[in-house]
């Protein structure tokens, strides 16, 4: 099966440029070309072996659903895939189950989005990925002065250059607060001289779908995870902060008191541990009008 991110690009992109590969692959007369699949001229197989576009919306992500060739082999492909809705890699992945099966799935296109499925088959989910990343100044075939002139316009470090020369993705998205590669680098940085700050015990509590509440520990730049979950209820939740703080003797615990959260804050408050703990809320009111911080209450960042 092989999709794109929008119907136009499959109908006139992607479909069109398979066309020019099937004219000069030495063995297409095994197979018909029509305007949306490929398939064996064999009557045997002409059900089996073959290859489909289809193309997909956000109310029909099903069209990826059924998709199985146990024992044998699958081939999936997400064309420009970074604007392909991560329902749509939901259900594809979770069609893949077929033991005993040669299953290869490859996703491409250029990296234009910060977040979404596709930026993570490079950071988090990268462990489950082959990737490659291309600049366009190393192949054959590009304009290179066209792709000179666009880095003396934007910069070598521009999202711009980034993802059209580079072939890496921008460094923030429209909703980020801070770009991933800061975040990236900070994580490679040894944390130095902290030893005789405060420790501050944060908790940020997970309120819907794939999120996770996390729990961390900040002694000046050092910031150690020491716990994430799913599904825990606030007793739970309440009780794993306990734990640690009773283990990590923190000057102070800070939880994230909205939704959620405040069912935390009130547990903690109940069992008697008010002392040092702080409730935040990411949306209140600055005590001085004229000063705002930016509080970061856990890193959800990566492993």
């Amino acid at each position: 099966m092989i999709t794109a991110n929008t119907e136009v690009q499959l109908r006139t992109k992607t479909w069109p440029e398979l066309a020019k590969w099937y004219r000069l692959a030495l063995h297409r007369h095994w197979y018909n070309f029509g305007a949306t699949s490929i398939t064996a001229r064999d009557p045997k197989h002409e059900r089996t072996w073959r290859c489909d576009m289809v193309p997909w919306s956000e109310t029909n992500t099903e069209a990826f659903a059924g998709l199985h060739n146990q024992g044998n082999r699958i081939l999936l492909v997400f064309d420009e895939a970074s604007s392909i809705n991560d329902l749509v890699w939901e259900v594809a992945e979770g069609a893949l189950t077929d033991e005993r099966t040669e299953i290869i799935w490859l996703c491409l296109g250029n990296p234009t989005l910060s977040t979404g499925r596709f930026r993570e088959c490079f950071g988090r989910l990268r462990h489950r990925w082959h990737t490659l990343q291309v600049d366009s100044r190393t192949v054959e075939g590009t304009n290179k002065a066209q792709l000179d002139q666009w880095i003396e316009d934007y910069g070598e470090d521009s999202d711009f250059v980034r993802v059209r020369v580079r072939g890496e993705f921008p460094r923030s998205g429209s909703s980020q607060v801070i770009p991933p590669d800061l975040v990236a680098r900070a994580r490679r940085t040894k944390a130095e001289g902290f030893e005789r700050l405060p420790i501050i015990m944060a908790c940020d509590v997970a309120r819907f779908g794939d999120d996770q509440t996390v729990i961390g520990m900040r002694q000046g730049r050092k910031f150690q995870v020491l716990g994430k979950y799913r599904g825990l209820d606030t007793v739970q939740l309440a009780e794993r902060i306990i734990r640690f703080r009773d283990e990590h003797s923190p000057h102070a615990v800070v939880v994230d008191g909205d939704g959620v959260g405040a069912g935390v804050v009130d547990q903690l408050h109940h069992r008697g541990y008010s002392k040092g703990l702080f409730e935040f809320h990411g949306g209140e009111r600055p005590r001085d009008c004229n000063m705002y911080f930016i509080s970061i209450a856990a890193a959800k960042f990566g492993d």
